[in-house]
């Protein structure tokens, strides 16, 4: 009886495991087709993205600097791809030069 309840255990926590890295994989790709999305508009250099979850949805924070030296910030709906809104940006720190 020990031997069929451990195989239970085992297999509900596989299932599990297993619908986790589907919706990782997919999830990472989400951010990939957004970070595609938001570089394409800018044409700027992503200098940091990260999802995070916001009420019921993920939300994807992405934050580009253009070719003018504009740091602008992109929220992007995780689920649809659709550009929640732009944050104003503010120019860039000049680089240190010595």
């Amino acid at each position: 009886m020990l031997k069929r309840e451990f195989f239970i255990f085992a297999l509900s926590c596989l299932c599990l495991l297993s619908t986790s890295v589907v919706f990782a994989e997919g999830h990472r790709a989400s951010l990939e087709r957004a970070l595609e999305q938001v570089k394409g508009r800018t044409h700027g250099k992503v200098l940091s993205a990260n999802t995070v979850r916001e009420g019921s949805r993920n939300v994807h924070n992405i934050r580009v600097i253009t070719e003018q030296g504009r740091v602008k910030r992109f929220r992007v709906d995780a689920r649809s791809g659709k550009i929640l809104n732009q944050r104003p940006g503010r120019h860039a720190p000049p680089p240190n030069r010595r």
